[in-house]
């Protein structure tokens, strides 16, 4: 194991997670407060492998993040959206975004829905949206990337973006150790 990997931002939060805070405030815009727990009981190196994080969002939505690099799962990211030739694909979604009027699984991209009231007991409908994968998102990225460079195109995420993402991911830091909620200033 890379020492990097098991030292202290070397886990699936600092890794992994960071990115998809980035893809749900972008979704569901700016967080109020986060609530973090992490445990490193499995592999017991310094840094987590299991994490569940809660975000209350400045419009009342709600999302739990549960993250981990010790299960068998065919959910990651990596795995779900085919984007880079390095990793098995998988039919499988590694996001499920539910609403009141309808959900969404992602990359899949499966909307679920109710035709009429919504309840437990009427049935639930669903429709595939087709969107053509490509295999080369990381291609496109590297051609983004230096466009925005060349100044030919302004950066679809900004620096402001990022160092929000980084914020809640400090706040998660802090919280996961005290155990308690953190607001987002």
């Amino acid at each position: 194991m890379k020492k990097w990997r098991i030292s202290d931002g070397g886990g699936p939060l600092g890794i992994n997670l960071v990115h998809d805070i980035d893809m749900i405030c972008y979704l569901l815009g700016p967080v109020k407060y986060v609530q973090a727990f992490k445990s490193n009981s499995i592999r017991k190196y310094k840094v987590e492998d299991t994490a569940s994080v809660n975000l209350f969002f400045k419009s009342g939505a709600l999302c739990t993040l549960n993250i981990s690099d010790t299960i068998a799962s065919p959910w990651s990211y990596e795995l779900t959206a085919g984007e880079n030739p390095a990793y098995p694909i998988t039919d499988q979604s590694s996001y499920f975004i539910g609403g009141t009027k309808g959900s969404v699984q992602f990359p899949n991209l499966k909307y679920w829905y109710y035709q009429k009231e919504r309840s437990w007991w009427n049935r639930i409908h669903n429709n595939k949206i087709n969107v053509q994968k490509s295999n080369e998102t990381l291609i496109n990225q590297i051609d983004h990337f230096s466009k925005v460079v060349i100044k030919k195109e302004k950066p679809k995420v900004t620096g402001n973006d990022g160092l929000n993402s980084l914020i809640i991911f400090d706040a998660i830091n802090k919280s996961s150790k005290s155990g308690k909620k953190i607001k987002i200033n």
